[in-house]
């Protein structure tokens, strides 16, 4: 949180809170911008209007029974300072700001004819406020919320009115730039207030609360609140503040306002234990406080505004960009838009699959995989595919063991010595390529589903006129992906039928590899100069049988010139056993492993050539011209033309947006201006450059809905 600032950042309390009102009027919160204010809470019949008649020093509220305050009712108090002897408070109600009102008891019929416009003629409540200005010469410049009354009875027309009282009392009191000023009865037990249980579930330590204690002359007999004024029952960082307001019989014997503070004063200044607390008891006091705890509260709270509003201002400026200016209506303009649309789009997904930088692109990481996206995130699947058929290719080795190569080569026994039979090589060969052409496969599905994904994402970037239009363009472009894969995928499926029906190789040299394994050895570690060769090593021992090819292969690779234990060189026949020829077993594990491991390298880079060739490089180059022809094509012309109009909620959106950028640049210059006035307000929270967008927004006027009526214009006060 920004810390609290100079008291010479403003001329005056009341500048600092004209300023608040004038964002305001601006509109700042309906972009969710929170602004500080007193939010007025407390039970019904607590003495809250009374309160704020002695407040304003004016009689200006509804009077009735039961529920009278329906709406919430914000009330802007102007003090005026300079004014002639026949100067007359005067108000204006904010939805109708070119009529003022002298007579005050015209502004009361007035608050009951816009309550029963939003809430109706009943009792019902609704959360829809009226907000009235006062101009008024001995009241303090402030901005007060009253809410209606909570209530435990059901009435006629609202059964649920304590849950709707209550749900509405904390939605205004739960911002931490509210100050609550709590109503409480305190002819009642303090520890059983709602009103002050509600503030401490929102404000836990009190800081923003100031009690208000009413009906202070009606407790009874022998009985005070001295306690409750010390801060000493329930301790609230601002206070309780005692207060005596009008009552009813006061109301009914026409006790006027004025008199009524008078008599408020009286009360106080001679009561045996009030008499003490003068800084804390009368309609003078609490205004004070007031008026000095809001000024700081907007001090405190007024730079981190300042960042929101500019945060929010560039965000409404980027939405502007991106939903574009409104749809043509002509058809051979509209052609032309549509086509430039669709041509943004499908850029974007080019230079995604180019690994372009596309940081700027808005919600980018929607396309995101971990840290990857676009053409990184589709290497990353290629490489991973890589790795998935080595771990396939250990697998394969792993799974096939001495044994079972014995059985294929009995199976497909030819009476040469020798020589391997073919059959035995090409059946195993078979099998273990149908797994990697699965994994192909998959890879192929990862990809075509991430394309999809990006190019939905890239089409989401540009405001197409309807949803129909961009329905289309959808599923020409799944058409298009659809094509690609199929045709990719025919290629890769061809690819590994050759695989498996042409066992074919120039690269295996059988020969070359005994020859290696013979002439080099492995040495006894107890007899030094006894060695044997690794061939003789492997092929003579009497675990041969029970390993597998990866045994082999790895035991070939790891033995030359290694000493081993003398029980490890020992376990090994002198005579082969007649029932195995290990020669041929060996000759076909390496056969075997030297033909598998070039297989994988080859289709570990042709299956991802072939994805990027075929199916993505190709689906770049060609998208824009299929889609474009084929959506104007004689096929969809018709339902193209007929769909071009822009759909409403489109143009409704760009209108929001339009005056949302309205309001928030006012607010922005308004700011902007305090801020060079008051430099040192803003020394640590400043915005201290302006984003290129938010010169260029300032620079180019938005034409777009300029012609309109700009009712929400109020004069900034400096």
């Amino acid at each position: 949180m920004t810390s609290s600032v100079s008291t010479n950042s403003f001329q005056n309390i009341k500048e600092v809170i004209k300023v608040v009102n004038n964002l305001r009027d601006f509109g700042v919160e309906s972009d969710k911008i929170e602004l500080p204010k007193i939010v007025v809470i407390g039970v019904q019949s607590s003495g809250k209007s009374s309160l704020l008649e002695q407040i304003v020093q004016i009689d200006f509220l509804p009077r009735g029974t039961g529920v009278v305050t329906r709406c919430p009712l914000e009330i802007r108090l102007i003090e005026v300072t300079s004014y002639a002897k026949d100067f007359k408070p005067y108000a204006y109600f904010f939805e109708e700001r070119s009529k003022t009102y002298e007579n005050f008891e015209e502004v009361k019929k007035r608050i009951e004819t816009i309550t029963k416009e939003q809430a109706g003629v009943g009792k019902k409540i609704v959360d829809q406020a009226i907000t009235l200005t006062i101009f008024q010469t001995k009241c303090p410049t402030l901005t007060l919320i009253d809410l209606p009354g909570m209530t435990l009875n059901s009435i006629e027309d609202q059964v649920d009115v304590e849950k709707v009282t209550q749900d509405m009392t904390l939605k205004y009191i739960k911002e931490e730039t509210t100050i609550i000023l709590c109503v409480i009865p305190i002819n009642q037990d303090l520890e059983n207030s709602l009103a002050l249980k509600l503030a401490r579930n929102v404000d836990k330590t009190g800081s923003r609360t100031i009690g208000v204690l009413t009906m202070i002359d009606i407790m009874n007999p022998g009985t005070n609140c001295e306690k409750v004024l010390r801060n000493q029952q329930i301790p609230l960082k601002h206070r309780y503040y005692g207060m005596k307001p009008r009552n009813q019989n006061d109301i009914n014997n026409n006790i006027t306002v004025e008199q009524a503070i008078k008599n408020e004063q009286e009360y106080f200044s001679n009561h045996e234990v009030y008499k003490e607390f003068a800084d804390y008891t009368g309609t003078a006091a609490l205004t004070h406080k007031l008026s000095t705890l809001l000024d700081s509260h907007i001090r405190h709270f007024l730079p981190d505004i300042f960042k929101k509003i500019y945060s929010t201002l560039l965000q409404r400026i980027e939405s502007r960009k991106k939903l574009g200016d409104p749809f043509p209506t002509d058809i051979n303009k509209q052609q032309k838009e549509l086509r430039d649309i669709i041509n943004k789009s499908l850029n974007i997904f080019k230079q995604a699959m180019q690994d372009f930088d596309l940081t700027e692109v808005e919600n980018i990481e929607k396309i995101q995989v971990g840290e990857r996206m676009g053409r990184n995130y589709v290497d990353f699947l290629m490489d991973h595919y890589s790795e998935q058929n080595r771990e396939l290719f250990i697998q394969s080795l792993k799974n096939v063991d001495m044994k079972k190569v014995q059985h294929e080569l009995q199976k497909f026994r030819i009476p040469v010595n020798g020589f391997i039979p073919f059959q035995a090589l090409q059946s195993q060969i078979r099998q273990h390529v149908s797994h990697y052409e699965h994994k192909a496969k998959e890879l192929l599905e990862s990809i075509k589903e991430y394309l999809k994904k990006v190019l939905y994402f890239c089409i989401d970037q540009y405001p197409y006129p309807n949803h129909f239009i961009k329905k289309m363009i959808q599923d020409l472009v799944s058409k298009y992906i659809t094509k690609e894969f199929k045709l990719t995928k025919a290629h890769i499926e061809t690819t590994f039928k050759c695989y498996k029906e042409s066992i074919y190789s120039t690269t295996i040299d059988v020969h070359g590899y005994e020859t290696n394994l013979k002439q080099s050895f492995v040495i006894n570690s107890l007899v030094a100069n006894q060695k044997k060769s690794v061939y003789e090593y492997i092929t003579k021992n009497t675990n041969f049988m029970k390993w597998t090819i990866f045994d082999i292969i790895h035991k070939s690779e790891q033995l030359s010139g290694k000493t081993i234990s003398s029980s490890e060189y020992n376990d090994v026949v002198l005579k082969t056993d007649e029932k195995y020829n290990t020669d041929e077993i060996m000759r076909y594990s390496i056969i075997f492993y030297q033909y598998l491991e070039n297989f994988r390298k080859q289709i570990s880079d042709q299956i991802p050539q072939f994805i990027q060739t075929l199916f993505i490089n190709s689906l770049c180059n060609s998208l824009f011209l299929n889609v474009v022809n084929d959506i104007f094509s004689n096929e969809c012309k018709e339902a193209m033309e007929k769909n071009l109009k822009e759909d409403a909620r489109l143009t409704e959106e760009r209108k929001i947006v339009a005056q949302s950028l309205k309001k928030l640049k006012k607010a922005y210059i308004t700011l902007k201006s305090l801020q060079e006035k008051s430099f040192d307000y803003y020394s640590s929270s400043s915005v201290t450059c302006e984003s290129e967008d938010l010169v260029l927004h300032f620079e180019c006027e938005d034409t777009y809905y300029d012609d309109e009526d700009d009712e929400d214009s109020i004069t900034t006060v400096f």
